[in-house]
């Protein structure tokens, strides 16, 4: 849902693709009264798909209910658009938004003065261009979008002017005079491809870059609190996994790009440095880059598996700004089995000897022994519950963050003082 993936869109809309994920991706999404922006983004995170449209154009601000259990992406979005006036486009794992330019009804007198042109949008390379919006200047009501291969058909009054529009390219007028057939080339907006990106030790400007780069800010980091900056990147970044397989307390998730697994995974840069881990604050940092092909060979053989650029907080101009943070939180088991006493272990274990053909006399037990542990009194046959001794079910975690920025224009300063505590399952005593 950044402009960054403006110029991916682009590129990608000219090779072929297939609708397969659009068609197997499930969605379970349960929204009541959130905004259309924050439903998108919940797409996002469950899915490799990227939504791309023109801010102006789309109100993402609107509040909607969606409930969705297993559903398709187009049922969901059908719930989110329906009975608007937002046209959506589903190509291989991107999403086009657009505004319907629905044609106006006009009484058949007016229809008769009306012409008929069709024509073709390219770009530069002379290769089509889908989604277009070409609208009757001065008549918003009256438009087309064009199709896969450019082509589009509007009626319009005798010299009128059309409008062309499409994210990534200028705006277009074209007087169309007595002509019924056009070939429309737009040419890219260069201004809007002047934006930098981060891709390496230093940075590149969008009309240069052909890789794939995912991005995600501090701040929208801190709306989970977790044990460790690994784990607040779940559910953050396209085509990047966050596996918790450990458990221990402030240990690392594994993080992997696009499923690689071999090797050592995602090489870490903080401030162009390489780093063994997620050793850092995430209340330090100020955005998180993923480089997943092409943009990550600056780095070498270490980036077969991606690379992840962390960019921490610098000092800012100004007077100083001084930000407490902090959370306190309990940690427990999502599930947690029903154990069995002695007694019942001493059964099941007598009735696994009979079915493999132990005579009732020699299993390990015996009805005697099974007897004992019911009762209790003999210390060699008492039943302890070795779980609820060694666990927890409650485990607290505390988190304070202190850091204060600010300077001049001679010397600029961010310094930061965090606390961690995180309590194990397992009980000490």
């Amino acid at each position: 849902m950044k402009v960054t993936f403006i110029l991916l869109y682009t590129i990608v809309m000219g090779l072929f693709v297939t609708e397969s994920y659009a068609q197997t991706a499930k969605l379970n999404i349960s929204a009541d009264k959130s905004t259309v922006k924050d439903v998108l983004q919940n797409i996002e995170n469950q899915t490799d798909f990227l939504f791309v449209y023109n801010p102006n154009e789309i109100n993402l601000t609107r509040k909607i209910s969606v409930k969705a259990i297993n559903e398709s992406l187009e049922n969901v979005l059908s719930q989110i658009f329906g009975g608007t006036d937002v046209l959506y486009v589903i190509e291989g794992n991107n999403v086009v938004l657009l505004k319907r330019p629905d044609t106006l009804k006009r009484p058949d007198t007016q229809q008769q003065n009306k012409i008929s042109v069709r024509g073709v949008v390219v770009d530069q390379g002379g290769e089509p261009v889908f989604g277009a919006s070409i609208v009757e200047k001065g008549v918003a009501t009256n438009g087309a979008i064009s199709d896969a291969d450019g082509n589009f058909s509007l009626n319009v009054s005798p010299g009128a002017t059309l409008i062309v529009s499409y994210i990534g390219y200028t705006t277009q007028e074209i007087a169309i005079g007595s002509r019924t057939q056009l070939q429309i080339t737009l040419q890219e907006d260069l201004h809007a491809l002047e934006e930098v990106v981060v891709v390496g030790y230093g940075t590149q400007k969008k009309i240069t870059l052909t890789g794939s780069v995912a991005e995600v800010s501090g701040e929208k980091l801190l709306k989970t609190p977790a044990s460790s900056l690994s784990r607040t990147l779940a559910g953050r970044l396209p085509g990047v996994r966050v596996r918790d397989v450990g458990g221990r307390p402030g240990e690392d998730a594994i993080v992997d790009v696009r499923g690689f697994k071999s090797g050592s995974g995602a090489l870490i840069v903080v401030d162009g440095i390489e780093q063994a881990g997620f050793h850092i604050d995430p209340y330090e940092v100020e955005s998180i880059s993923v480089l997943k092909d092409a943009t990550a060979a600056i780095y070498g053989n270490n980036a077969a598996g991606g690379v992840i650029l962390i960019t921490t907080k610098q000092g800012l101009t100004g007077d100083p700004r001084i930000r407490y943070s902090g959370s306190v939180g309990f940690q427990n088991f999502t599930v947690y089995p029903d154990m069995l006493d002695a007694a019942g272990f001493a059964e099941i274990t007598d009735e696994s000897d009979i079915n493999r053909g132990v005579a009732p006399a020699d299993v390990t037990y015996g009805a005697a022994a099974i007897q004992k542990f019911r009762e209790g009194t003999d210390p060699a046959y008492r039943s302890y519950d070795w779980a609820d001794m060694m666990l927890r079910q409650n485990a607290p975690m505390v988190q304070h963050n202190l850091n204060a920025r600010g300077g001049t224009d001679k010397a600029k300063y961010f310094v930061s003082l965090g606390y961690l505590t995180q309590s194990s399952l397992y009980s000490a005593s």
